[in-house]
C-alpha cells in the first residue's frame, strides 16, 4: 500500500517521534508519554537544541515536532484513502466525468486525466482547488491526484510565483468567502501553501511558549482567515449579526482576509513582527494586482492589528482623551471597520478560553466611542464637560422617573469628580446612585451586586468610610471567595467616602449569575469590612506550574498622572490565584494609598495600572517608588500570603 518514498518518509517521522518519547522518559524518570507545557523545555535540551534564548529554544523543538506530525497526517490520509479504494472497489468502476483536459471527476472526487499534468501545465496546481471550489459535488481529491501533486511541489518556484495567471488564481481563490479557509487549508496541510508562500512554510509547525497561543502560528492564521469569513454570513446570533453589519460596511473583503493571513507572518524573526509583516504584506498585495491604496490599507492593518485589543484591555476606554488617541491613530471609519472585524478574529482564533462576553464588551465599548468620534468633524462628542453633562442629565432623568429627589441626587453628585461620571454609564450612575441614597446609615458599608452588567462581568459596588488599605482589604475578600478581577474603578469623594466598582468572573471564567451566590458574596464582603481586625491572609497557592515554567518577567514603571498629580504605576506580572492579594501586602509595607485602578489579564499575564500616592495623598519621591518596587518583586517572586496589619 506504500511507495517507498512514502515508507521512508513514515520511517524518519517514527525515528522523530521516538527519539523525543525517549528523551521524555529519560527527564520524568518513568514511562511519560505526554509532551507536557513544562516538559519541553528540558526535553528539547536533551535532544540538542542549545539556543541562547529559553523561548527560541522550545520553539525550535516543538516546529520539528508538529511538522513529523504533520507529515504523519498527510501520509495517513494517502493510505486511508487507497485502502478504501480497495475494500469498496465499487468507487473505481464508476465512470469518470471529464471536467477539462487535466482533471475528471469520479464521484465526489477529483481526478487527474493523466500523470503529465502539472509538467505540461504547472498552474494546474492552483486550478485543482479552484474546482473544488467551483464543483460543490466535488468534496476530496482522489489518492493518487495527491501523490501527483506531492512530487511535483518542486515545480512551485519563482517562475511559478512571478507567473500572473497564477497570482490571479491564487486571489481568486482567497476571495471566496464561503470556500476560501477550506481550500486554502487544503494547500496549507499538502504543502502547497507554504511552497508558493515561503514565510508560510517558515512559521508551519511553529508554536509560541507562552499560555495566551495554544496553536501554531499557521493554525492560527486559518483559525483567524476562518473567523473572518464568518462574518461575511449572515445568522441568527446576535453577537454575529452585529459583526455581519460592520462587514457589509467594508469595501473589500479581500482586505481582511489579506490582514488575516499576514497579521503573525513574521513571528519567530526577531524584532517588531507587526513592522515586519506590515512590509512584506504591501510587497505580497502589490505583486497580486492589488492597488496601491488596498496594499497600504492590508499593511497598515497587519502593523496595527494588536492596537485595539492593547488600548481595550490595557488602558481607560472611559477616559476621552484615551480613545481620542486611539481614533486618530485609526484615522477613519474604514480602518475602524476592518481593524475591529481582525481583532475579533485574531483573540477568537487564539485561546477558545480567551473570548468571553467582558472582552466582547471592552471592544465594543471602544469601537463605540471611536465610531462617535470618527463621524464628527469636530472634538466635541469628546469634550470632558458635555460627557459629563450627558451622563448626569440622562441618569437625573431615570432617577426622577423612579420618584428620586432631584436635590438630593444632585446634592451627593457634588461629593464626586468629574472622573467619576467619566468612567461610569448613566446605567450605573443611576444604580449606584439609588443604593446610597437607600442607604440609610452613611457610615455602614454599602455592598452591592448587580448580576447582569452589559461588560459581561459581575459589578460588584461598595461605598463606605474610605481608610486606608481598602483596597488591600478588599482583593483579600475577593481571592478568598476565589473571584477574579478583571477590571477596578476607585474613587474618593470628597466628603472621604470610598466608591469602589469591581469587575470579578468565577474561576472558570464566567460571570456570577447564581442569586445565592451572590448573596453569600455580599454578605462575606459586608461582615468582613466591618471587621477589618478578623482580616487574615488568604491561603497561597503559589504560582501554578505552567506560568512558572515560562518565567514571565515582573515589571515596574512609575510616572506622573496629569489629571490628578497622583503617581501612575503599570505593573506587568506573572498572573496567578491571589495575584492582587500579594500585591497589596507590597502597599501595605509601603504606606500606599490607591486612587484608582485599572486590571487586565491575557493568558499568562496580568496588566494592571494603578494612581497611587503617599498617606498624605502627595504623589511618591524616586526613594519611596525604589522602596515600592522592590516590595513588590519581594513579594511578587515569592507569593505567599501574610496576615495583613490593619
Amino acid at each position: 500500500f506504500l511507495t517507498s518514498s512514502e515508507l521512508l518518509l513514515i520511517q524518519e517521522s517514527y525515528k522523530i517521534l521516538a527519539s523525543i518519547r525517549f528523551a521524555l522518559h529519560l527527564h520524568t524518570n518513568r514511562a511519560e508519554d505526554r509532551l507536557l507545557f513544562d516538559y519541553q523545555y528540558d526535553v528539547a535540551s536533551l535532544l540538542g537544541f542549545n539556543e541562547a534564548n529559553r523561548n527560541e529554544q522550545v520553539e525550535k523543538f516543538m516546529q520539528i515536532f508538529y511538522r513529523t506530525n504533520n507529515q504523519i497526517a498527510t501520509l495517513s490520509e494517502i493510505l486511508i484513502k487507497r485502502l478504501r479504494s480497495r475494500v469498496s472497489p465499487a468507487l473505481l468502476k464508476r465512470r469518470a466525468k471529464t471536467i477539462n483536459d487535466r482533471f475528471q471527476k469520479r464521484g465526489k472526487q477529483l481526478e487527474a486525466t493523466n500523470t503529465d499534468i502539472f509538467k505540461k501545465t504547472p498552474s494546474a496546481i492552483f486550478e485543482l482547488f479552484k474546482l473544488l471550489q467551483e464543483h460543490s459535488d466535488i468534496n476530496d481529491l482522489s489518492d493518487e491526484l495527491v501523490m501527483l501533486l506531492l512530487e511535483h511541489l518542486y515545480l512551485i518556484d519563482d517562475r511559478f510565483r512571478n507567473d500572473v495567471q497564477n497570482r490571479n488564481l491564487f486571489i481568486s481563490i482567497l476571495n471566496q468567502p464561503k470556500t476560501n479557509n477550506r481550500e486554502l487549508r487544503r494547500m496549507a496541510r499538502l504543502g502547497v501553501l507554504g511552497s508558493y508562500w515561503p514565510n508560510f512554510d517558515a512559521v508551519t509547525g511553529r508554536m509560541q511558549f507562552d499560555l495566551y497561543h495554544i496553536y501554531t502560528v499557521e493554525e492560527h492564521t486559518l483559525r483567524v482567515l476562518d473567523n473572518a469569513c464568518q462574518f461575511s454570513k449572515a445568522t441568527t446570533d446576535k453577537e454575529f449579526d452585529t459583526y455581519h453589519d460592520i462587514f457589509m460596511h467594508t469595501p473589500k473583503a479581500i482586505v481582511l482576509y489579506l490582514a488575516a493571513l499576514f497579521h503573525d507572518i513574521a513571528k519567530g524573526r526577531g524584532g517588531d513582527h507587526s513592522s515586519l509583516g506590515e512590509e512584506e504584506a504591501k510587497s505580497f498585495c502589490l505583486k497580486h494586482n492589488l492597488s496601491s491604496f488596498d496594499a497600504n490599507l492590508v499593511g497598515w492593518l497587519v502593523k496595527n492589528h494588536l492596537v485595539m485589543s492593547v488600548t481595550a484591555q490595557h488602558q481607560d476606554i472611559d477616559d476621552p482623551e484615551v480613545v481620542k488617541k486611539f481614533a486618530n491613530n485609526v484615522g477613519n471609519l474604514v480602518r475602524l471597520n476592518y481593524l475591529y472585524l481582525l481583532t475579533i478574529a485574531d483573540i477568537r482564533g487564539t485561546n477558545p478560553n480567551l473570548w468571553n462576553n467582558w472582552r466582547s464588551s471592552l471592544l465594543a465599548g471602544l469601537y463605540k466611542s471611536a465610531s462617535k468620534y470618527l463621524r464628527s468633524d469636530v472634538e466635541t462628542p469628546l469634550n470632558r464637560e458635555e460627557l459629563v453633562n450627558q451622563v448626569k442629565s440622562s441618569a437625573l432623568e431615570a432617577l426622577q422617573k423612579s420618584k428620586f429627589n432631584k436635590d438630593s441626587c444632585l446634592e451627593f453628585w457634588r461629593e464626586l469628580g468629574e472622573d467619576y461620571f467619566l468612567r461610569h454609564s448613566d446605567e450605573e450612575v443611576v444604580r449606584h446612585t439609588k443604593a446610597i441614597l437607600n442607604h440609610k446609615n452613611k457610615d455602614d458599608v454599602l455592598v452591592n451586586i448587580h448580576q447582569f452588567s452589559v461588560r459581561g462581568a459581575t459589578e460588584i459596588f461598595i461605598y463606605c468610610n474610605d481608610r486606608n488599605y481598602l483596597f488591600a482589604h478588599i482583593t483579600y475578600i475577593l481571592a478568598k471567595l476565589r473571584l477574579s478581577i478583571v477590571h477596578a474603578r476607585v474613587i474618593t469623594t470628597s466628603k472621604g467616602h470610598a466608591l469602589d466598582t469591581f469587575l470579578v468572573l468565577d474561576a472558570n471564567g464566567n460571570p456570577v449569575n447564581d442569586l445565592k451566590q451572590c448573596k453569600i458574596i455580599q454578605q462575606q464582603i459586608s461582615q468582613t469590612l466591618k471587621n477589618p481586625g478578623q482580616i487574615t491572609g488568604v491561603p497561597s497557592h503559589g504560582l501554578p506550574r505552567r506560568v512558572r515554567e515560562l518565567r514571565v518577567p515582573i515589571v515596574v514603571n512609575f510616572g506622573l498622572s496629569k489629571v490628578n498629580n497622583y503617581t501612575s504605576m503599570e505593573l506587568k506580572a506573572p498572573d496567578y490565584p491571589g495575584l492582587l492579594a500579594s500585591l497589596s501586602n507590597a502597599f501595605v509595607d509601603c504606606s500606599i494609598a490607591i486612587h484608582n485602578a485599572r486590571i487586565s489579564k491575557l493568558g499568562e499575564r496580568a496588566h494592571n495600572l494603578f494612581q497611587i500616592s503617599n498617606l498624605d495623598y502627595k504623589p511618591l519621591d524616586e526613594e519611596h517608588q525604589e522602596k515600592l518596587k522592590n516590595s513588590i518583586m519581594d513579594h511578587l517572586q515569592q507569593p505567599q500570603q501574610e496576615l495583613l496589619e490593619v
